[in-house]
């Protein structure tokens, strides 16, 4: 192939438009606050502030898990020192994606040697609606980032290929997008894989110089992967994820491999009609395929080999769909639960970097179709870019905030008790009691062991006055969730509450059993002891309480009022 010239004068246009698609339909998403994922992973994430130290965000994991994104954890803490307002997070989101359809419309110059082919591609991929889930939300920023520096290391890679001159400075511009990548996401490991498929398109090269050009990636991937276990003590994973995100991490190999197949086929589906977009497809949204003859398996596997042989018929006269088909495969193949279980079942925001290839293929086949792109057939390119830009524009909406998107998601994923569930909780805090109680129960309808729809249902006895059936349910999260606290403190405050001082502080000392120096544990075991006359013991656990160097204010307040009460007159 004859090098192409990095970039010519007519080409700003191109890379203007670029720019404005990808900016313009997300300028609703400026005004969405901070929602679902965002709070744990950014606002109450020491991780995620201003005062870490620059080596304890490469040091360190990245939350109190086992995730290691120090990349990204940096630009989070770049935007709390510059706003806490969500509006500066928006802002870089929104221009990081940006930057990542640059990058998509460089590589995909390099890989089609055309420059309105490359900018259609990019101009797809900077207004595709299964981008708003990284790119709307805050927390996924991770993919954006992974998906920007992969692109851009690959770009560099095909310019270092291409390039007459300065080969070694775009191989090392490379190798640091690529590394970049890394400490932001671990997915863009898969880069490694992409760079040897896009040596074979470029040079039509033999195997062992595929393998020679991969090898300083796969080095850097071995450093990467030290230094994750360094961090965090775990390759993957250090634990499984809960059964409710991704029940593939507790099911047998062949009903993963089978139900990830399934999900691949939805991908499939959503990147060519994105109609239904959703922010939750966890347990039972899509149901683990237990059977060969799951009419669903059957399904995806008929049209995944009608594909895979349409596409190997059409090699030699549309090579570019195979080239296509493999670097979504490649893309997708560690967020895929295939390889091993990740944290979640399906996500569209494991599509942003897989997305690139239909993009390219949509994009060569468009070129090919119209003749010159700017000429009469122009139209149809026009109207589906306006058509996807507008589905992304109403898609950004669903963000705005915990009880707008949350309502959204309950409607496209009936099936998720999750789902439900955080409908339930926004609808009750908003005072509409009914439509709480019915989702709550809606959710353990799907998962009877949902301890977050336990407890939610037993808030909402509470505010109904019906205190046997807070005790009741809380009991019951207990029973079928242990782990979680606070039922302990809520079921003992409510017996409390009731007069059974003896029973609550059996209550306390059950969650202090998992938890030894739990404030509120603590204090309320101090209050049943002195409810029983016992202000020696109280006293003891009060002290205990009050020793906690990191206690909040309130509960330091009402440790205050304890030991007022305790001490008398």
């Amino acid at each position: 192939m004859q090098p192409v010239p990095m970039f010519r004068p007519r080409d700003r246009w191109w890379l203007a438009a670029v720019v404005v698609a990808a900016v313009l339909p997300y300028l609703d998403s400026l005004q969405g606050a901070f929602v679902f994922d965002d709070f744990g992973l950014v606002t109450q994430n020491p991780y995620a502030g201003p005062g870490m130290p620059l080596l304890a965000w490469f040091t360190r994991p990245s939350t109190s898990g086992s995730l290691y994104r120090p990349l990204t954890m940096v630009s989070y803490g770049l935007n709390a020192l510059l706003s806490p307002n969500p509006l500066s997070y928006h802002l870089m989101n929104v221009a990081l994606h940006a930057l990542a359809a640059l990058a998509a419309f460089s590589l995909a110059r390099s890989l089609l040697r055309s420059t309105p082919a490359a900018g259609v591609a990019a101009l797809l991929f900077a207004v595709h609606p299964v981008h708003t889930e990284p790119v709307a939300n805050i927390a996924g920023r991770s993919e954006v980032l992974a998906g920007l520096f992969s692109l851009l290391a690959l770009a560099c890679f095909a310019r270092a290929t291409d390039a007459a001159a300065g080969k070694r400075l775009w191989s090392v511009a490379s190798l640091a997008a690529f590394a970049a990548g890394l400490l932001s996401k671990e997915s863009a490991f898969a880069t490694i894989a992409l760079v040897a498929l896009v040596s074979m398109w470029i040079e039509r090269a033999h195997l062992l110089t595929v393998v020679r050009r991969a090898l300083p990636y796969v080095a850097l991937g071995v450093a990467f992967v030290a230094l994750r276990w360094l961090a965090v003590g775990a390759v993957t994973l250090a634990e499984q994820p809960p059964f409710i995100d991704n029940p593939l991490a507790h099911v047998g190999l062949l009903a993963r491999l089978a139900t990830a197949l399934v999900v691949l086929g939805d991908y499939g589906s959503v990147l060519a009609v994105p109609l239904r977009l959703s922010a939750d497809d966890s347990f039972n949204q899509v149901p683990v395929v237990h059977s060969l003859a799951d009419p669903r398996l059957v399904g995806t596997t008929a049209v995944i080999l009608a594909l895979a042989l349409a596409l190997g018929a059409a090699r030699r006269r549309m090579p570019v769909l195979p080239f296509a088909g493999l670097f979504f495969v490649f893309a997708i193949a560690l967020t895929s639960n295939v390889c091993f279980p990740i944290g979640t079942i399906k996500a569209e925001r494991m599509l942003y970097l897989p997305s690139f290839s239909w993009c390219l293929a949509c994009g060569w086949l468009l070129r090919r179709w119209t003749g010159r792109v700017l000429g009469t057939r122009a139209l149809v390119v026009a109207l589906l870019l306006l058509g996807l830009a507008a589905r992304t524009w109403v898609r950004n909406a669903d963000w705005r905030d915990s009880y707008t998107l949350f309502t959204k998601t309950v409607a496209t994923s009936p099936g998720s008790a999750r789902a439900h569930a955080n409908a339930a909780a926004v609808h009750g805090a908003a005072g509409d009691l009914d439509f709480a109680s019915d989702h709550f129960r809606a959710a353990l309808e799907i998962y009877p062991e949902f301890g977050p729809a336990l407890v939610g249902l037993a808030r909402v006895s509470e505010l109904r006055g019906a205190r046997q059936d807070a005790i009741h349910w809380y009991s019951e999260a207990i029973r079928l969730d242990p782990a979680n606290l606070e039922p302990y403190v809520r079921l003992g405050d409510l017996l409390l509450q009731a007069g059974d001082a003896r029973r609550a502080e059996e209550v306390y000392h059950a969650g202090l059993a998992r938890v030894p120096n739990h404030p509120l544990l603590l204090l309320g075991v101090a209050s049943s002891l002195a409810l029983q006359g016992d202000r020696s013991r109280a006293n003891d656990f009060l002290a205990r309480a009050e020793a906690n160097p990191a206690l909040p204010p309130d509960i330091a307040r009402r440790a205050q009022v304890l030991r007022r009460e305790i001490q008398g007159p």
